[in-house]
């Protein structure tokens, strides 16, 4: 019996040594930084915009007129209210709360893009959603 599993042994463990898989700690390690670098941090630019009425008439013009030329008017150059806000995830440093700062003072998402491109993000897609009065803007960055 002791030699039946000798001779098991002795014919069985040269596969098992030569099928398993070996690296070499070089490559193995370099790997791992090259992927580490390939690591990006991602951004999305929230901004909501909110129709002001237009309470101002100036010209007393008739009904079908004054439908169009205002609907035409609030297309070309719309009244509106706007918030933006970025949120870069969990990750707060000096630069993003400098961005989040800035965000008070802008007056169209292209001033934000704008902004964000300055510090090294670049634009990458966006999203609109119009619910109501409310148009919501998502623009997703990515750190260059």
């Amino acid at each position: 019996m002791k030699k039946i599993i000798i001779i098991i042994m002795v014919t069985v463990l040269p596969f098992t040594v030569i099928s398993q898989k070996r690296s070499i700690k070089g490559k193995n390690n370099q790997k791992s930084e090259s992927v580490s670098k390939q690591e990006s941090t991602f951004m999305i630019i929230k901004g909501v915009e909110l129709m002001v009425e237009d309470s101002k008439k100036v010209e007393k013009i008739s009904e079908e007129e004054e439908s169009a030329e205002y609907n035409m008017k609030r297309l070309l150059k719309p009244l509106t209210k706007l918030m933006v806000t970025f949120d870069f995830g969990s990750g707060i440093s000096k630069e993003n709360q400098t961005l989040q700062s800035h965000s008070r003072n802008f007056r169209t998402m292209a001033d934000a893009v704008n902004k964000a491109t300055e510090y090294g993000w670049e634009f990458i897609n966006s999203t609109v959603v119009v619910d109501g009065k409310a148009t919501l803007h998502f623009y997703y960055m990515k750190k260059r």
